[in-house]
């Protein structure tokens, strides 16, 4: 799918008209042609967004998984707030480490959040 502008501008596959240039919609088919949103036939054909779907579909496992790891670290700390400064150190120490796992996984859900 794309908007507007590419290096070697393509041409519509049904009017022949430019992809580029009009700011219509358009979906690339065929590198670097495509189809004018309008122009394609959407009805005839077998339904285009399978991929988006299992994707969205991924990402809310990711999301959930997330939020439980941000809910759970949350109330650790609390917890630990309550308590402090009993077992500061190892406290503090543990919190390094959940922190660091929980900054990798919220960076690797970020490097996926793209459709």
């Amino acid at each position: 799918m794309g908007t507007g502008h590419s290096a070697q501008p393509g041409h519509c596959l049904v009017c022949g008209e430019p992809l580029v240039g009009d700011g219509q919609l358009y979906w690339i088919t065929e590198h670097p042609n495509g189809v004018h949103h309008h122009c394609r036939a959407w009805e005839t054909e077998r339904y285009p967004f399978d991929r988006d779907l299992d994707h969205l579909r991924y990402l809310a496992r990711m999301l959930v998984r997330a939020w439980r790891e941000i809910v759970r670290d949350g109330r650790w700390l609390a917890g630990v707030r309550r308590g402090w400064p009993a077992d500061a150190r190892q406290n503090a120490t543990e919190w390094t480490e959940r922190r660091a796992r929980l900054e990798l996984h919220l960076s690797q859900l970020r490097e996926r959040l793209r459709l």
